[in-house]
């Protein structure tokens, strides 16, 4: 066998491809079973305290915003990070401190401790209660 080398090149591609197209599917399925119907419910409840909220679901990733009197308050979008092994979820929080003068970004797991959970290891209330947790810890109502 004289080209081994590029068999093999061709290989590891073909099984590179292979996984990135099963970990898009497992990302679309995870953001449209179980992030998005988090989101309906946060969304519903939300609305009861006089929240405006808006939900976008994009390719590999969905967010939900919520404003109060035009005054953006929590931005929740949950994304993904893609592994040899395995996919984790993380959440991405945009907040207004300060009196609304500063904007924080900041990242979390939606577990705590241990970062070797899964993807499908997560489920839609999970999801809900660490949007709470944030949502009450990182807002101020005035």
């Amino acid at each position: 066998m004289a080209d081994w080398k590029g068999k093999l090149g061709v290989f590891f591609h073909e099984v590179e491809k292979v996984k990135q197209e099963k970990s898009g599917a497992d990302v679309a399925r995870f953001v449209v079973e179980v992030a998005i119907p988090a989101f309906e419910e946060i969304k519903t409840e939300m609305e009861k305290h006089g929240r405006t909220v808006t939900i976008r679901n994009q390719v590999g990733s969905a967010t939900l915003s919520v404003h109060h009197n035009t005054e953006e308050e929590l931005t929740y979008r949950i994304q993904c990070r893609i592994f040899p092994a395995h996919i984790v979820p993380y959440v991405d929080l945009r907040f207004r401190q300060r009196k609304g003068l500063r904007l924080i970004r900041v990242e979390a797991t939606i577990r705590e401790g241990r970062s070797e959970y899964r993807l499908a290891d997560i489920t839609k209330e999970e999801i809900v209660e660490h949007f709470v947790e944030n949502y009450t810890r990182r807002v101020q109502v005035a």
